[in-house]
């Protein structure tokens, strides 16, 4: 009788652990995960980990109706990791984070996309569209004007996301380009005149968020209300966690200011696993597809980096892949479409698309390129029939000096010949002026007969 009621007694000790262990609070799966005595939870897969990390930290939600509170922007140059960095505030948080624009794209991994109150973490803008002299000021607009109808009449605090402008833009062109925050493009037929002409147009939009924008931010602010965050920070393993704690305790939310500091550092650490994510990653196939490491030619990286180098150059970062960028003149400013769109329609009668290749400075002087320069030419000629259009070679000018009219022409020099519609229309005017002078022939000599 004794044995058969210790026997149920264990049974039922049993049976409310397992009960217990399924209704286990938070800090009892902390220290779950914190205290594993088998060897595999020592050293689990990167699957084992994101399973359990989802079971503990995966529930995203909005702030409760007795904590809202307004949200600070989440302010970043496009391509510079804004869609990533949201993804760990939102796991790191437990909080969406919304935006004042309607990406149906990302609606799948941000479910709070279309939302901008008083309910989420964050507020995502991009200075290009949104300047923050507008945004701190409430004459801002937003998608369906959704920020004015959740009450954000405007904003008062920033986290400000940089990244290397080079990164930046080269990932923001891809986007404009494929339409698409994980796509790139392709190799082959790769536009050059395209890509230079949006590599001009977004270091001029990112020198204009560091003159303008940030700018107005650290005058109008305490430096209590704006935190400066580095997307290679977030990236580098032995930083990272420490960087996403910044970011949590500017955030200041419920959510994770009743945390322990332990409790705290598991759930960053849950939340760069939780983030990876193919809808936040931009991944391609680098044998068919254009990589920044060809696109960056040394024409246009310091061109590029001649602009914006003394914004750059205070948060570290330096030319891009080491070039020496002595004597380069500052990129120009180009206008393209709102898809990054560039031809022979966005530029004014007379002048040629905007090409860099073959044109190098080395000790202040244009050091020009006669193979490249030949390449740029056949690319102006028309196809319909290229050999009647082909353009008379011309002695080439090796060494030109600098000077400001060459710097700002978008490459053109004293070497340039002209657009193909100029080409045409010299062709025609000889073809023509032969046709009269072969009428005139043929007259004179009927005249000739008849006399």
């Amino acid at each position: 009788m004794v044995n058969n009621k210790a026997a149920s007694l264990k049974q039922l000790e049993q049976e409310k652990s397992v009960k217990s262990d399924t209704t286990v609070n938070l800090q009892q799966k902390l220290l779950f995960l914190n205290e594993s005595n088998s060897e595999k939870d020592k050293e689990p897969s990167f699957l084992n980990k994101r399973s359990k990390c989802a079971a503990l930290f995966g529930e995203r939600s909005f702030l409760k109706e007795g904590h809202k509170k307004l949200p600070p922007l989440l302010y970043t140059f496009p391509g510079s990791g804004n869609t990533w960095c949201r993804l760990l505030i939102e796991y790191a948080t437990g909080i969406y984070t919304g935006s004042v624009y309607n990406d149906e794209s990302l609606l799948k991994a941000l479910p709070g996309e279309f939302t901008c109150n008083w309910q989420v973490s964050a507020v995502k803008a991009h200075p290009h569209t949104h300047r923050a002299s507008e945004l701190y000021s409430g004459q801002y607009n937003s998608d369906n004007n959704k920020c004015k109808r959740g009450n954000i009449q405007r904003f008062e605090r920033s986290v400000l996301l940089i990244r290397d402008p080079f990164d930046s833009i080269w990932s923001e062109y891809q986007r404009r380009v494929s339409q698409s925050h994980v796509s790139g493009v392709l190799k082959e037929g790769f536009n050059w005149h395209r890509w230079q002409a949006n590599a001009a147009n977004l270091a001029h939009a990112y020198l204009d968020m560091w003159k303008l924008d940030h700018d107005l931010i650290e005058r109008q602010s305490t430096s209590k209300d704006y935190l400066y965050i580095k997307y290679e920070d977030l990236k580098n393993k032995a930083n990272r966690v420490a960087t996403l704690q910044k970011v949590v305790d500017f955030l200041r939310l419920p959510n994770t200011q009743s945390l322990t500091q332990k409790q705290l550092m598991k759930r960053l650490e849950c939340a760069f696993i939780l983030a990876e994510n193919r809808e936040a990653h931009r991944s391609i196939d680098k044998a068919l597809f254009m990589t920044k490491d060809i696109a960056y030619k040394e024409e246009i990286a310091c061109r590029m980096w001649s602009l914006f180098s003394s914004y750059a150059s205070k948060y570290g970062y330096k030319p891009w892949n080491n070039f020496n960028c002595t004597g380069y003149p500052k990129i120009p400013r180009i206008n393209v479409g709102p898809q990054g769109d560039y031809d022979h329609r966005w530029v004014s009668p007379g002048q040629k698309l905007i090409d860099f290749r073959g044109k190098l400075f080395r000790n202040n002087t244009l050091i020009t390129n006669p193979v490249l320069q030949k390449e740029e030419v056949s690319t102006h000629v028309p196809n319909r029939n290229p050999q009647r259009f082909q353009k008379r070679q011309r002695p080439v000018v090796n060494t030109v000096k600098a000077n400001s009219n060459v710097a700002n022409a978008g490459g053109a020099n004293v070497q340039d010949e002209g657009t193909f519609e100029e080409i045409e229309k010299m062709v025609l005017k000889k073809g023509n002026n032969a046709r009269r002078n072969k009428g005139k022939r043929s007259d004179a000599s009927l005249s000739a007969s008849t006399r």
